[in-house]
């Protein structure tokens, strides 16, 4: 999969184009895959800046510390890293507190339900994004599919959006449809940025 995404960003004319490849923390942690990821990343200058490694928590990682240098290794390589799904399973925060990752991707189920459940998902999406603000972690919100609730995360905070709202998936990577007026938000590769 990554391989596949780096071929996307060095096709002509995708200079600027950035993407994100999924990388769940059982491969990360696996040293075979890893020392293949870093050779791959550092054999292409010309990505540097533009990847975003998103871990996905299919396995708990044991050892956050090992996990922590090769995440910074990749940063050094010019990788982004996100924790994708944030507060779907029991080790985000464990993970939030242990690697330096540079954004974390809320689960949309939170955003989904933000006027629904009472204010508690409002809240935890506040407190979670006050916390990351402190840490120098971009947030960026998941499922964003309405309007509504695009105007409560930019109200709460959340630096980033994607989903239907923006944009539905396609075959390949494609430049962001012009909003007219009032623009709510800026397409930038696969996330949106509050306009």
């Amino acid at each position: 999969v990554v391989q596949t995404v780096i071929a996307e960003m060095k096709k002509p004319g995708r200079s600027a184009l950035r993407l994100a490849a999924n990388v769940s923390a059982r491969s990360l942690m696996a040293p075979a895959f890893a020392a293949k990821l870093l050779q791959m990343v550092h054999n292409e200058p010309s990505i540097r800046g533009r990847l975003i490694l998103e871990i996905t928590e299919s396995a708990i990682i044991d050892d956050l510390p090992a996990a922590d240098a090769l995440v910074r290794r990749l940063r050094k390589e010019g990788c982004k890293l996100a924790l994708d799904d944030f507060g779907a399973g029991a080790a985000s925060f464990d993970y939030l507190r242990a690697i330096a990752v540079d954004e974390i991707k809320i689960d949309g189920r939170y955003i989904r339900e933000l006027s629904t459940a009472g204010g508690r998902n409002t809240a935890v999406v506040q407190h979670l994004t006050d916390l990351c603000r402190e840490l120098k972690v971009t947030t960026v919100a998941e499922m964003v599919e309405h309007e509504e609730s695009a105007d409560m995360l930019r109200k709460i905070g959340v630096d980033f959006g994607q989903g239907f709202l923006f944009g539905r998936p396609a075959p390949e990577p494609t430049p962001a449809p012009i909003r007219r007026a009032p623009v709510v938000a800026r397409r930038t590769g696969t996330t949106d940025s509050w306009g």
